[in-house]
């Protein structure tokens, strides 16, 4: 019964965080972008002032999102994503009544500081508090949410935009946003047991660690993390260089960063800016191009599904180089090569409705991939350590930055060249270095069967009654016995 009750609770928290991410996603992400077009015309917006919406919400959440972290670390998820919701709410009601550019420019920028505090890095790490085991499925799990909003608003929002306007259409996801996220962040969500700083020497990521050693002595290298083992919370710090966080003296974070950076660089302009380049320079009209963006995040749900599962099992590196394979051909899909009247090789947005399917399937599923890929590549090296929030938030900021970048520099080109055609071509070579980072970081697995069996001689060493040397990938910790 033990067993029952802790498993519907936990159940019960991920089924609350998918939704809180579904509206949440919907009223910051998925709505906005899909209005804009119907803004522009509305409040004669230009292209370039069209464009800055997305980037000062994407400034905006990587400006905040370690701040956030801070606040999660010292006042909890569960309040963290109450106030950011109560927040995102107020923020929708101005939505609505903004009639001059500056207003919707503020609106942007609070959207990206609710983001980041009820947003999907709070709801990543609510999961992580609730499921120790299966965490990667956990949270692929949470992610569809995201994918799911991408499926229901632009049916949805569209089809209110064209009867009411934009105003109405986003005022449905104001009403969800009080009527559904605020109560049950007030009344049904809670943090689980696995909360980093609360963890004791006794569990169960502390023995996990425990199980890989390379040596058969202590070593005091400058890299040496504490694992504090007394009966009280354990803390991990740094023995030199106590003025940086121990995750910043890491490479593989630093890949882990790059990671995040390409993969959203990759991701964000599609996103954002796929409808106007459908209806712009493709030519199809609001619903058809509503209907792409529904089979993209359709494809998303299956692949952060399918991948969420994959990315448990121990061909994981395997997995991972091919999520990054799949966004970079599907971003690759949406142009089609084009010889013009000299016989010279070109490229040009695709009209094809054939094409567009294909690219809407293999970039969603990609997208999925991925998105999957970069939220749970941290959990597994370092889900146990005091700290994995703020480095999640620092993992984060990257993640915003890509965002900006892609989109800023694509909405760039688009200007001087009157096309996406460059700044789309260049996506698939974003796709390319990020399975790099990818390769990089999994080139020193955390766990080495070899060590095993010196793990378990090291336990029962006499050389170490009061203190066993561990390392996992490249992370030494001393955890006192």
């Amino acid at each position: 019964m033990a067993t029952l009750s802790c498993l519907f609770r936990r159940t019960a928290q991920l089924a609350c965080a998918w939704l809180i991410f579904v509206l949440g996603a919907g009223a910051t992400y998925i709505g906005p972008p899909l209005l804009y077009a119907s803004i522009a015309n509305d409040l004669q917006l230009s292209t370039w002032q069209l464009s800055c919406l997305p980037s000062v919400f994407l400034i905006s959440k990587g400006l905040l999102a370690l701040p956030a972290g801070v606040l999660v670390r010292f006042h909890g998820v569960r309040r963290t994503l109450l106030c950011g919701s109560i927040a995102l709410a107020c923020t929708g009601v101005l939505y609505v009544k903004a009639k001059h550019f500056a207003t919707l420019l503020l609106c942007h920028t609070l959207f990206g500081a609710c983001y980041s505090l009820c947003g999907m890095v709070p709801l990543v790490l609510l999961c992580s508090t609730w499921f120790e085991r299966e965490r990667a499925r956990a949270i692929g799990v949470l992610l569809t949410g995201f994918s799911f909003a991408g499926i229901l608003w632009p049916l949805c929002i569209t089809a209110v935009a064209e009867r009411s306007g934009w105003r109405a259409a986003y005022g449905v996801l104001c009403v969800a946003q009080w009527a559904l996220s605020v109560p049950l962040i007030a009344t049904v969500v809670r943090e689980g047991p696995f909360v980093p700083h609360r963890r004791s020497s006794e569990d169960p990521v502390c023995q996990h660690a425990s199980r890989t050693c390379s040596s058969d002595h202590c070593d005091t290298r400058d890299d040496v993390l504490l694992v504090n083992g007394s009966a009280g919370e354990s803390s991990i710090t740094w023995s030199r260089g106590k003025w940086l966080p121990w995750w910043a003296r890491k490479s593989d974070v630093w890949h882990m960063a790059a990671m995040n950076f390409y993969a959203l660089y990759v991701i964000s302009p599609l996103l954002h800016l796929l409808n106007v380049f459908l209806e712009r320079e493709v030519g199809l009209p609001l619903r058809e191009s509503g209907a792409y963006t529904s089979v993209i995040f359709t494809g998303s749900v299956v692949g952060k599904l399918l991948f969420g599962v994959a990315f448990d099992t121990q061909r994981r590196s395997l997995w991972g180089l091919i999520a990054c394979a799949l966004l970079g051909l599907g971003a690759a899909l949406v142009l089609t090569p084009h010889l013009d009247a000299h016989s010279r090789l070109s490229l040009r947005p695709t009209t094809s409705r054939l094409q567009l399917g294909a690219f809407a399937v293999v970039y969603g599923v990609g997208y999925g991939a991925c998105y999957c890929l970069i939220q749970v590549i941290a959990p597994w090296r370092y889900g146990g350590a005091d700290g994995f929030v703020l480095l999640q938030s620092f993992l984060a900021v990257w993640q915003y930055v890509g965002s900006f970048a892609g989109i800023l520099v694509s909405a760039v080109l688009r200007e001087r060249t009157t096309s996406y055609t460059l700044p789309f071509a260049l996506l698939p070579l974003g796709a390319l270095m990020l399975s790099f980072h990818f390769w990089r970081v999994m080139h020193n697995p955390i766990l080495r069967p070899s060590t095993l069996e010196k793990a378990d001689k090291v336990r029962s060493s006499p050389k170490c009654d009061t203190s066993t040397l561990y390392r996992t990938c490249g992370v030494v910790y001393i955890s006192n016995r």
